[in-house]
């Protein structure tokens, strides 16, 4: 799937389950994330799925990550970012 064009609307369905909730990308249901709040399952979507939604997220000026960091990049872990009182969703 394309990604939409530069400032068209995507739209994020999020659903109760029974012991949480689910966020899936309005078009391709493939895309989605899980969290014991509506804002967790958004926040897991968008962020395990940086790619697809076209967005970077950074702390503290470096690349936040949210995957094991290469050898030789400069992106940091949850763990790293809470030490160094960031907020991880």
């Amino acid at each position: 799937m394309s990604s939409p064009e530069r400032g068209a609307v995507r739209t994020i369905d999020v659903t109760r389950r029974a012991a949480d909730w689910h966020a899936c990308d309005g078009e391709n249901k493939a895309i989605w994330g899980c969290g014991s709040t509506i804002d967790a399952a958004i926040g897991d979507v968008v962020r395990s799925h940086r790619e697809h939604f076209e967005i970077a997220i950074t702390f503290d000026g470096k690349l936040a990550g949210w995957r094991a960091p290469k050898e030789d990049d400069t992106e940091i872990t949850d763990e790293a970012a809470t030490q160094q009182g960031g907020v991880t969703a």
